[in-house]
């Protein structure tokens, strides 16, 4: 117990550091505690008690204490880094990529910094800055492995697939055993339509991790393209049983409904309203009061909302309706959560009266966005697709 830890301050620091490597986290927990008792200012402590918060996913309580460290240890890189990877959890992108730059300008060679700060970018649609940020990593640090992982998926959202490829397989080269590289080259093989290696790349993948619901949901994609329904079903729900609140695999489920001839349209609804119980529902809060003036003849705002502002099947439904729109009587604003731009996402640009890039930005940022917009109508355009 840490009552019998005695000494200088520095001694019970570094009592507390020794629990800390030895896995000892909550007494290591509690040594940090008594010394901010005696010594709030203590920025060491503050940083190790938040890294210990923080991988216990309680992010909000870490980053006060990791903050206060980064603004008492204001030239020191690491707590500017750390606080970084919790802004990131917290979904505050822009700052985290704010964070991680300060801690690369403090420590230019710091590998982390630069990993944190390209999966960050990646995370913000920012994937031409990432894959920039990535290859300052491979430069110190050729055999970086998530490094390797992670720049191919930059790539791939960038269209390079090619280029993905050869990551993927240069950090299988290194780690046969990496199975988030087995499940991201299964991903491209899937998108190029080459069914069976895909799924043979994801149960590769599931055999070194059976537990990683995402290569379950992918391999629910691969089969569920190949008409295998009974067993993406399946794979669907390993997904969710690994990960409840795994949404994209719910919504791919419903999707694959759709195909099913075994599917009535009161077993699909059973299925749709089983989605919002375990999605929207819990999404529900206080409604903020509705400020727009109540002035019948002005123009009403009409906001549309989707990641289908692209070359998508979505797309050719309501593309007419905004095109179509009497300019005279209602304002379009769009709300793109598309990560690589097109042609049609182009004309769908001219068609706006505002748009709006919302990749990486956060639910609650979103919304107040919305509010200061002054839409009248707000329009979810995306539905159970892929």
């Amino acid at each position: 117990m840490t009552e019998g830890i005695v000494g200088t301050v520095d001694e019970v620091f570094r009592a507390a550091a020794e629990m800390h490597r030895a896995d000892r986290l909550e007494d290591a927990s509690d040594a940090y505690r008594r010394i901010l008792r005696e010594h709030p200012d203590h920025f060491r402590a503050l940083l190790m008690l938040g890294t210990i918060i923080m991988d216990a996913g309680r992010n909000g309580e870490a980053f006060e204490l990791l903050d206060r460290s980064a603004v008492l240890a204001p030239q020191w890189s690491l707590p500017h880094l750390l606080r970084g990877q919790c802004l990131h959890r917290l979904g505050r992108l822009e700052e985290a990529a704010e964070s991680m730059r300060r801690s690369i300008t403090l420590e230019p060679n710091h590998v982390d910094a630069y990993f944190l700060l390209g999966t960050v970018l990646s995370d913000r649609g920012l994937f031409t800055e990432a894959v920039d940020t990535f290859r300052q990593v491979l430069r110190r640090n050729p055999s970086h492995l998530p490094t390797l992982v992670n720049l191919g998926g930059a790539l791939d959202a960038l269209g390079d697939q090619e280029g993905a490829v050869a990551c993927l397989e240069r950090a299988l080269s290194l780690e046969p055993g990496m199975a988030e590289a087995w499940g991201a080259l299964s991903g491209i093989r899937l998108q190029q339509g080459r069914v069976d290696e895909a799924t043979a790349l994801v149960r590769r993948a599931l055999e070194l991790r059976p537990d990683m619901a995402v290569f379950h949901m992918t391999l629910g994609n691969a089969l569920g393209t190949a008409g295998r329904l009974d067993e993406a079903y399946t794979a669907y729900r390993r997904a969710l049983e690994l990960r409840p609140e795994y949404d994209e695999a719910h919504s791919n489920l419903i999707l694959l409904n759709n195909f099913d001839p075994a599917h009535t349209a009161q077993s699909q609804q059973t299925e749709r309203r089983a989605w919002y119980q375990r999605v929207a529902a819990r999404l529900k809060g206080p409604i903020p009061a509705h400020t727009n003036p109540p002035d019948p003849e002005r123009r009403l705002r009409v906001g549309y909302v989707t990641a289908d502002f692209r070359n998508h099947s979505a797309a050719f439904l309501f593309g007419p309706v905004m095109r179509h729109h009497d300019r005279d009587r209602f304002e379009v604003v769009c709300y793109s959560g598309v990560m690589i731009e097109d042609a049609m996402t182009r004309g769908f640009k001219e068609q706006a009266s505002l748009w709006r890039h919302t990749v990486g930005v956060s639910d609650e940022d979103m919304a107040e966005q919305i509010r200061r917009d002054g839409i009248d109508i707000l329009v979810d355009l995306s539905g159970h697709t892929i």
